[in-house]
């Protein structure tokens, strides 16, 4: 079928018979604020939007893959391959501005102990104290982020002790760690020392060793040709350093 009479089509509101196929041209509003099929809780959930993409994860993917995400990369576009979450809600989990949590819970969990002894991270190996620095990196970043929030509120934020106890402790940890760096440092340093010792000892000793063949030699070679009782004890005596020195 083909549309022949184009003035009696040219109204507003005529569809032709040979319409124009659709090109996806819905999808730059489709699921956005301009899309009349959605509620407006469906909206706000859908304009809720993870971290941009981290180069380390985009140099996994595949040309055609990136192409993809070029071509959904405007605003409101929803992506096929779906970001992972990276643990970013565990900097408010169990804290003052986690909403899924009661306030008795909130002020169980703001009560901490004192911060590490040095006494005790002393005992501990490099791997613990690794850990136990990662985990106080942790809940460091924890409390900047929940003194951030107190600034941008302008309110009283209540946890200084709490963020001076991690540092405290971060602190030790690094100062057990320098003086245990420090004391294998010296141990080696020891031990080379020792060892050099020895060394200097055999060739002081080698040295005494080939002088003392150097006089019997000179002996022998002067005494000539004659055989007597002195120059074989000279040639026995100079066989036995020969050895020693092989």
């Amino acid at each position: 079928r083909t549309c022949t009479n184009y003035g009696t089509l040219a109204g507003r509101g005529a569809r032709c018979a040979l319409e124009l196929p659709r090109r996806g041209i819905e999808e730059f509003w489709k699921g956005g604020s301009r899309d009349a099929t959605i509620n407006a809780a469906t909206k706000q959930a859908n304009a809720i939007s993870g971290d941009p993409w981290p180069a380390v994860l985009l140099r996994q993917k595949s040309f055609e893959d990136m192409h993809k995400l070029g071509t959904l990369a405007g605003r409101g576009a929803r992506c096929a391959l779906e970001l992972p979450r990276r643990g970013i809600e565990e900097f408010w989990k169990g804290g003052s501005r986690d909403a899924t949590i009661n306030a008795a819970t909130k002020q169980a969990n703001a009560i901490s102990g004192d911060p590490w002894p040095a006494v005790l991270l002393r005992q501990k190996s490099f791997e613990d104290m690794h850990k136990l620095w990662y985990v106080l990196l942790k809940e460091k970043n924890f409390l900047l982020a929940e003194q951030h929030e107190a600034r941008q509120r302008r309110v009283r934020w209540q946890h200084h002790g709490r963020l001076k106890k991690v540092k405290l402790s971060m602190k030790r940890i690094l100062t057990v760690l320098s003086r245990r760096e420090i004391h294998q440092q010296a141990l080696r340093a020891k031990d080379i020392l020792s060892k050099q010792e020895v060394r200097e000892g055999l060739e002081t000793q080698r040295f005494h060793l080939e002088e003392s063949m150097k006089v019997l030699e000179y002996r022998i070679k002067q005494a000539g040709p004659r055989d007597s009782l002195a120059i074989s004890a000279w040639k026995a005596t100079l066989q036995k350093y020969e050895a020693d020195h092989a």
